[in-house]
């Protein structure tokens, strides 16, 4: 299982050196999760250069191909995300809605 973060998406969409690589993992994982939040991060952060959501049908077609389940991110998970963010994610980044899609 993996949990996707919004930055390995953006990654991969952006044809960045490390896409193959975060696209061969995607491709082995039984199952990936990726929160709501996440997705949505992920929209705006895509979005933020064009100014538009036609940068969305790539996403969209990503997450369909890899077989993405986007999990929602309720109070429940926002409690794990929280505790996520304290004891692993380094630099305090915004990772920790992946994280906690995790558990």
């Amino acid at each position: 299982m993996i949990a996707v973060d919004s930055s390995v998406l953006v990654a991969i969409l952006r044809r960045e050196p490390e896409a193959v690589e975060f696209l061969h993992h995607l491709a082995r994982a039984e199952l990936c999760l990726l929160s709501a939040v996440s997705l949505l991060e992920t929209c705006m952060v895509l979005a933020g250069r064009s100014g538009n959501s036609d940068t969305w049908t790539e996403l969209d077609a990503l997450l369909a191909l890899a077989g993405i389940e986007v999990v929602p991110h309720d109070r429940a998970l926002t409690a794990i995300a929280r505790q996520a963010f304290l004891r692993y994610v380094s630099a305090r980044s915004r990772t920790c809605c992946g994280a906690a899609a995790a558990v």
